[in-house]
């Protein structure tokens, strides 16, 4: 079978290995599209924290199972997409069901061989089924779509709040949307960028060029870096910012604003299977149009023999869609 494997920081190609078999416990997902996020640009220009070269990158997984080792059996032949993070199986957070909080934890697309390939084994516990409901079309974004449900999670109910969202990438679209679904009164959305401005506006989403000086109940920051006191004044006492992007390691903010007030700071981190379910559930009630402009705006795709060169656009942001896909 053909993979992409990022080779060294800045270079990747397309190589033939024999076809995965899987082991007790594993099975293997024929690829019908892998998307491509900000992690694995970072991981081909060799800039990630954690994840160096050589790796197989991927892990917006979606396909369908052709062979299993024992424990999938009633997936065989079905449609599924892939829970990325494997923790260690042995530490309190993964004893407690959280293996996104495992400090041992590797991922599908990182440490462990990816989906951008035409096959990739994957455990059985990381397979989630997905809905006929669901059509193949907007299936690829569900990855993404539940770091959004995961992160509105964290802010607790929603019903009648004031929503501020910063960023107009993908999660940023995917949070507002998701905020809205579950009983935000209303959404704003922060995007400086005129070509980003358009796609958020086509799904709905009331857009602005600034951060405005009128607090909200929840902000959820999707930028990442650090958190200034400006942001935190964004949010109305006793209200909650909820940071999503990949936060700077160090943060400085207002400790006035955060204590005497009763702001709350919380962190967000990847999903879990009820995400992942949850988020499929969205997308079964249409929370995405699936008409041609409106995917066309979402989607990239990309073949998997174009695969550098995807990453390279990744890199240097030259496609206007939300996300970058590839398909084997």
């Amino acid at each position: 079978m053909r993979r992409l494997r990022i080779t060294a920081p800045g270079r990747a190609e397309i190589e033939s290995v024999p076809s995965p078999s899987p082991s007790p416990g594993e099975a293997i997902v024929r690829v019908e599209s892998c998307g491509l996020c900000g992690s694995d640009a970072s991981m081909f220009t060799g800039k990630h924290p954690v994840i160096t070269p050589p790796l197989v990158p991927g892990h917006e997984i979606v396909g369908s199972v052709v062979a299993e080792g024992g424990g999938a059996e009633g997936l065989l032949g079905r449609r599924v997409a892939v829970l990325p993070q494997i923790g260690c199986g042995e530490c309190t957070a993964c004893t407690a069901g959280h293996p996104r909080l495992c400090d041992r934890m590797r991922l599908i697309g990182g440490q462990i061989d990816g989906g951008a390939a035409e096959e990739v084994r994957v455990p059985t516990t990381s397979l989630v089924a997905i809905p006929d409901a669901v059509s193949s079309t907007v299936a690829p974004i569900v990855e993404p779509l539940a770091v959004a449900y995961h992160a509105v999670g964290r802010a607790g109910r929603l019903d009648g709040a004031h929503v501020l969202v910063v960023g107009g990438g993908p999660i940023g679209l995917l949070v507002a949307l998701t905020a809205r679904a579950r009983g935000a009164a209303d959404v704003t959305l922060i995007e400086p960028v005129p070509a980003r401005q358009q796609v958020v506006s086509h799904f709905g989403v009331r857009v602005a060029a600034a951060i405005p000086s009128a607090p909200h109940d929840v902000v959820f920051d999707c930028v990442g870096g650090a958190v200034g006191p400006s942001l935190l004044a964004t949010v109305v006492a006793g209200g909650t910012l909820v940071l999503v992007g990949v936060a700077a390691p160090e943060l400085a903010f207002g400790g006035m604003l955060l204590q005497r007030q009763e702001r709350t700071i919380t962190g967000s981190h990847m999903y879990t299977h009820e995400d992942f379910a949850a988020a499929l559930g969205l997308l079964a009630d249409g929370l995405l149009p699936d008409d041609d402009a409106s995917l066309a705006l979402l989607f990239d795709r990309r073949p998997l023999a174009e695969g550098a060169q995807a990453l390279a656009d990744l890199v240097d942001r030259r496609s206007v869609s939300l996300k970058i896909l590839l398909i084997p």
